[in-house]
């Protein structure tokens, strides 16, 4: 949920060093040109916005795990991949596959998909509380 917030508020005039999204629940294509660049809808800035929170050198962490089945219904209910279950680099559904390629050139090196499907391989979406993503996140962390 927490992700849902952060692309709801991104604001400009915050600044993080590293912006870990784990399991998010929002499209899987925030990031990419097409989804951006599709229309003048509001919320295709989402991506952009978030990524304008960053510092200089800092990325966005998304962390993901394939297994995740409580992020399914979420993807019926919303028509679309979550990016939760399937990262910035997935296969998707046949109309809707993406990979690094297709990322929006503002957000190209800024954002780095973390695979924790096999890392804990559980369908429960529990695992964002595992201790071994807090030890990610702080090995991750560099004060720039």
């Amino acid at each position: 949920m927490g992700n849902r917030v952060l692309r709801h508020f991104a604001n400009s005039n915050f600044n993080f060093d590293h912006i870990f999204m784990v399991a998010p629940d929002v499209d899987a294509r925030i990031f990419t040109k097409k989804y951006i660049e599709g229309g003048t809808q509001e919320w295709r800035q989402d991506g952009l916005q978030i990524r304008d929170m960053l510092s200089n050198n800092g990325k966005i962490h998304v962390i993901y795990n394939r297994n995740d089945m409580m992020l399914l219904p979420s993807m019926f209910l919303n028509f679309s991949q979550r990016l939760g279950r399937t990262g910035i680099d997935h296969g998707g559904l046949l109309c809707c596959k993406t990979s690094t390629d297709d990322l929006h050139d503002d957000v190209q090196g800024r954002v780095v998909a973390v695979d924790w499907s096999d890392s804990h391989p559980s369908d429960s979406h529990n695992y964002v509380f595992d201790w071994s993503v807090a030890a990610y996140i702080d090995s991750e962390y560099v004060v720039l």
